[in-house]
């Protein structure tokens, strides 16, 4: 690469700078993971700032891509909605503000991967095994021993119930399953790669999480894994094919979502009372998500509204239970609730731009295709069961998985 000044920075300290922060963003990843996968927005944010300052004087503004564009729509459709939300926050650092000015770092994940020279995509392909790795290891661990490693880090608080400490340690394990599940098909592929002939021992990676998230009772865990499995597979025989179904598939989760509430309000008639309680309490917020919407269909009710909704339910072991958390635990009954029709149509927009790019990138690569669509179907699945669509922890997972699956690909075409 030389050592020839290349801008305000030489070129070898760039490369050097983003190594390190890589370096040491992924040695921390799996401990972050383990704590619940909240800590993603910071270290997204970190390696999204590295590679702007790399790369802030080879940025054209005039080259914006499309599909960043489409993103900037829906959002900017989303902090506009604030102006009709009933929920009012007088902070500074409000959540849009927040989640705004994060996806702007975020965002330069993805520039780092360039500066990357040939020795180091070496050494950061085996360590993206490592990280994996580790990070089931201490799932392992704490599922193995009752959740023993939490408890030393987090011990019991006062006045805290074991079951109460049980219920918030399961809660922050299901975030750092999440985290895997969109990362796994990553650490995989770097697996497959450089494990030559034995590249079907990847194939641990998935089968451990599974296991794992068996015995914790962590549905996602085990859904997700395996599906990524199905449709890399499929995306390995039909490349393209599996990458229009994938986001085709996503973007139909986020219009027909209210048909989700309709269907659950009809299963709660036939079944409620003897499904486990987190399931019954989703069907009857899916139902009530619906209801809401159809209050307000073509605007939504505005940015975080659905913190204001305060239907309660009778449940025998919880009086008065909020019906609605801080969000619906789907991203397309959330997108419906707040930003309403004009939202939907954004947010499918840009998923469509999205999956340009993606084919383009892709370029018929079996494997390149392979590894987004597993990315993506358990993005689509977290999305439909667990999360919101505006926590800024998603937004920085996606944005990292991105750069991560860029920085793994540029090892894998400097290697083979």
């Amino acid at each position: 690469m030389g050592s020839a000044a290349s801008g305000p920075l030489p070129q070898t300290w760039r490369s050097r700078l983003v190594f390190v922060v890589w370096g040491i963003v992924l040695l921390i990843l799996p401990l972050v993971s383990h704590a619940g996968g909240l800590g993603m927005a910071p270290l997204a944010a970190i390696i999204g700032g590295a590679g702007l300052l790399v790369s802030i004087d080879k940025i054209n503004m005039m080259a914006i891509p499309a599909w960043l564009m489409a993103i900037t729509a829906f959002l900017f459709w989303a902090f506009l909605s604030q102006i009709w939300s009933p929920y009012q926050n007088s902070n500074t650092l409000s959540n849009p503000f927040k989640l705004g000015f994060g996806v702007v770092l975020y965002l330069g994940s993805l520039l780092t991967t360039k500066w990357i020279i040939r020795r180091d995509h070496h050494v950061l392909g085996w360590l993206v095994i490592f990280v994996a790795g580790l990070a089931l290891t201490l799932l392992a661990v704490d599922v193995l021993t009752g959740y023993a490693l939490t408890r030393t880090v987090d011990p019991v608080r006062p006045g805290e119930t074991i079951s109460t400490k049980n219920l918030r340690v399961i809660m922050n394990l299901g975030h750092g399953v999440a985290v895997l599940s969109v990362l796994l098909p990553i650490a995989m592929w770097a697996l497959w790669i450089k494990a030559g002939r034995y590249g079907y021992v990847a194939l641990v990676l998935p089968t451990a999480l599974i296991g794992l998230s068996s015995m914790a009772g962590l549905t996602v865990g085990i859904v997700a894994p395996i599906m990524s499995i199905i449709i890399v597979y499929l995306a390995c025989q039909m490349p393209e094919f599996s990458l229009r179904s994938v986001f085709i598939l996503a973007g139909l989760t986020l219009i027909f979502a209210p048909v989700l509430g309709v269907l659950s309000s009809m299963f709660i008639e036939q079944f409620g009372g003897v499904l486990p309680r987190p399931w019954e309490h989703r069907l009857v917020m899916w139902a009530y998500s619906t209801e809401k919407i159809l209050e307000q269909p073509w605007i939504g009710h505005g940015f975080d509204a659905v913190r204001t909704f305060d239907r309660v339910m009778d449940h025998p072991d919880f009086p008065d239970w909020r019906v609605m958390s801080l969000h619906p635990h789907n991203f397309g009954l959330h997108i419906w609730l707040e930003t309403g029709l004009v939202g939907i149509i954004l947010a499918v927009t840009a998923l469509l731009f999205i999956r340009r790019e993606a084919i383009q990138y892709a370029s018929g690569d079996r494997f390149k295709s392979g590894v987004i669509c597993g990315v993506m179907i358990s993005l689509i699945i977290i999305g439909n069961v667990s999360y919101g669509v505006w926590q800024h922890w998603l937004w920085a997972l996606v944005f990292f998985a991105t750069g991560l699956l860029r920085l793994v690909f540029r090892v894998t075409e400097k290697t083979l």
